[in-house]
């Protein structure tokens, strides 16, 4: 730009036009006004970045391990997702025992025991640990890693405790799920015995249902059909021999009537042994003919035959043709066989009246059948989903174990660590680079508004140019400064020592940038 062109500028709002040359001469004027705030706050920030205390940070990262075991093999009692439990085991981690038990165990924070009681500083520890999760880029909402971090004086402090937090991540991690689980599988464990109780319950009370109604039962209705017709069978027999027992009753009881009441010959002769003889040995012939011989009734024809044979061999002449006087033998044998008839009779009848007691038990129960095969399935139904139910619980239980086991030998999910706590070069904070160039700016601006500052209270007029536009009149000449030659040295003493101070400063700057870059970063 050339000397003579125009700078737009304008200062305090004056609406004054600058050249070029009249801003030289300001700031050949105002230079310690905008030199001397700069240096000093460039130089105050080097002092402040190099007195600031460093602090070192160590950091390790965690890897969220799936279990060695397919899921589908194994399924794992703890369905916690890994951030909730991250989440969870950072609260209990940060909690005021477990930062209280490093800070003494450690010796944290010694300068700051004097002003802080315990509170403050678990507060003060919090703020320098860091819980960082990490999670994948294909799998947003699941947690793969996290990292631990920790500000320390320095960087052995700051390692040491890194490795101690992330330990107690992992024990904890591990204690966590195996304690979870273990207390799933005591629960399932619990849930299985009042199954097996009730099962048992349930098994009791059908058996003593079944022993209460024995006889009425589904499965006994085809062993009581089979009982009720030879049941029937029986009656039904029994009924025939009953009735033939009745006949020859009556016939004995005739004919003993007959003797007592004086019987003729011709009935003496229809009732002798021979007669007797005759009629059995037809009566066998017509048994014969329909039956075996082990049949009762040809059993029984054969003794009677037998008997009245004897009583013809044994009895007299006469008594084997009749007799009409006294009593024979024949009478006698009349109402002893009367007598055996009669208990006979008795015993048929007390047989039937107990078969037909029998045949009504019978039927009764088979009466009873459908309402206990309702009962009992009932019954059945709640042993069944006692037993549904003992079964489902007894396989959780077996999965359970194989979980807890699986966790307790640490192979379910886990914490493992990939990047052990790093000893840190340099400090994390104070960021001295930061530092100093906020510094040099700060002086910087300050400069500038003390230049600003000074020129909007400065009344002087400098210049042909100021004086034109304070007067409204032209300058019609210039009268040059005239100097002895004392001031001229003087003059130009200063300019040297000035142009010392502004060296010494770069020189200090320098140094400040050479030393933070090389020395402090």
């Amino acid at each position: 730009m050339a000397e003579g062109s125009k700078v737009q500028g304008s200062l305090a709002g004056s609406g004054k036009r600058w050249t070029v040359r009249e801003v030289r001469r300001l700031l050949a004027r105002s230079r310690w006004w905008l030199l001397g705030p700069f240096f000093f706050f460039g130089l105050a920030g080097f002092i402040v970045q190099w007195v600031w205390p460093p602090r070192y940070r160590s950091q390790a990262l965690i890897l969220v391990r799936e279990q060695v075991v397919a899921p589908k093999l194994v399924a794992p009692n703890v369905q916690i997702t890994a951030a909730d439990r991250l989440q969870a085991m950072t609260q209990q981690i940060l909690s005021r025992s477990r930062l209280q038990n490093l800070i003494e165990e450690d010796g944290l924070y010694p300068g700051a025991r004097q002003r802080l009681d315990m509170d403050g500083l678990v507060k003060r520890m919090r703020k320098d640990i860091d819980i960082e999760p990490v999670v994948s880029a294909d799998r947003p909402g699941d947690l793969t890693a996290f990292r631990v971090s920790y500000l320390a004086p320095t960087a052995r402090l700051a390692q040491r405790v890194v490795s101690e937090l992330t330990e107690l991540f992992i024990q904890d991690n591990l204690q966590a799920r195996a304690a979870e689980s273990a207390g799933a599988t005591d629960f399932l464990q619990a849930q299985l015995d009042q199954a097996r109780q009730n099962l048992q319950q349930q098994q009791a009370a059908l058996a003593a249902f079944k022993r209460r109604y024995l006889g009425e039962l589904p499965e006994q209705e085809q062993t009581n059909l089979a009982i009720l017709n030879s049941l029937r069978a029986q009656y039904s027999a029994g009924a025939a021999e009953l009735d033939r027992a009745e006949q020859q009753e009556a016939y004995w009881q005739s004919l003993v009537a007959a003797y007592a009441h004086g019987g003729t010959p011709a009935a003496e002769a229809a009732n002798s042994p021979q007669a007797h003889i005759r009629a059995l040995q037809a009566q066998l012939a017509a048994l014969e003919a329909d039956h075996t011989d082990l049949y009762p009734d040809v059993i029984a024809a054969r003794r009677e035959l037998k008997r009245w044979q004897a009583i013809a061999a044994a009895a007299p002449q006469g008594a084997a043709h009749g007799s009409t006087s006294g009593e024979g033998p024949a009478q006698l044998e009349a109402a002893s066989r009367l007598r055996a008839v009669r208990l006979g009779v008795q015993r048929r009848r007390a047989a039937q009246a107990a078969l037909a007691q029998r045949i009504h038990a019978v039927q009764a129960e088979l009466a009873d059948t459908p309402l206990r095969a309702q009962q009992i399935a009932v019954l059945q139904d709640e042993v069944t989903n006692a037993q549904q139910a003992y079964d489902s619980l007894l396989a959780k239980v077996a999965q359970s174990r194989l979980a807890t086991d699986l966790e307790q030998s640490q192979q379910g999910e886990r914490f493992q660590v990939i990047d052990p706590a790093n000893l840190p070069v340099r400090p994390a904070q104070p960021n001295r680079a930061l530092i100093l160039a906020a510094g040099w700016l700060l002086g910087l601006l300050a400069g500038a508004g003390a230049l600003a500052l000074r020129q909007m209270s400065d009344q002087t007029l400098h210049g042909e140019t100021a004086l034109s536009l304070a007067t409204n009149m032209p300058v019609l000449a210039l009268i040059g400064t005239m100097t002895s030659p004392r001031r001229r040295r003087l003059a130009a003493l200063r300019r040297v020592a000035e142009v010392a101070v502004v060296a010494v400063l770069v020189v200090l700057a320098a140094g400040s940038v050479a030393y933070t870059a090389f020395f402090m970063s």
